[in-house]
């Protein structure tokens, strides 16, 4: 199986049972996800969120939990409905039919965060337990606004698939100010993390590669040092 770039997109990959010729369609599904932002729009984004859910991983069961795949896959959809606000009640009329009991798509709802998001969860047939848990699901924004330090490895994969669904460089410029400002730092896990992230992600995507070129050219000669030796170890490493 191919190597992919999303830490949260090889969970999915790896605890898929399926034979070999599901495993290539549900891979060239999900291999959608971190490309998406190089053609954006909100119902093909839409078309292949309902296709994930869908498949053996995702299997809508309306109960709410969510695994660490399933999670960031519902942070990169609440993200493209957050960049567009206006398709809300769309995807609202959508997903009611295809995730019943409806649980999941009030948590989708509370990630967005959007002006509608109030209107479609009172139209929502949900749990009281999940319902008088929403005030306490932060939303995409929070999630991505918050400190990579404190959050770790939820915030990385937050902040690519906020990437993945609107190609907007300063989620990424993000996770590279964390290396150059934690390089000697105690948190050696999320460092890790971050660091290999970005250098699979510049690898596979020209994209990504030329949003920290130009970052690099941002930073005092001894930062874009430490930026550089820090992604130079992984290849040393390898």
């Amino acid at each position: 199986m191919k190597k992919n770039a999303l830490v949260f997109l090889a969970c999915m990959v790896a605890t898929l049972a399926a034979s070999a010729a599901e495993d290539d369609a549900q891979e060239a599904l999900f291999a959608q996800v971190p490309t998406y932002f190089r053609q954006p729009d909100p119902q093909r984004a839409l078309d292949l969120f309902v296709q994930l859910l869908e498949t053996p991983l995702f299997k809508a069961d309306g109960s709410g939990q969510f695994s660490s795949g399933k999670f960031n896959l519902f942070l990169w959809a609440a993200q493209v409905l957050n960049h567009n606000p206006q398709e809300t009640m769309h995807w609202c009329e959508t997903l009611k039919s295809r995730l019943a009991p409806q649980d999941d798509l009030a948590t989708l709802m509370t990630f967005a965060a959007t002006p509608d998001s109030g209107k479609c969860l009172q139209q929502l047939d949900i749990s009281v337990k999940t319902r008088a848990s929403l005030p306490e699901i932060p939303s995409v924004k929070a999630f991505t606004d918050e400190n990579i330090a404190i959050m770790g490895a939820t915030h990385l994969d937050a902040l690519w698939a906020s990437f993945y669904a609107s190609g907007d460089a300063a989620y990424v410029e993000k996770i590279a100010a964390f290396i150059v400002a934690h390089a000697d730092g105690n948190d050696p896990l999320t460092l890790g993390a971050a660091r290999w992230s970005l250098d699979s992600n510049m690898r596979q995507y020209p994209e990504i590669a030329a949003i920290i070129g130009k970052y690099k050219e941002t930073l005092p000669a001894d930062k874009r040092a430490v930026l550089q030796k820090q992604l130079d170890s992984l290849n040393t490493a390898q």
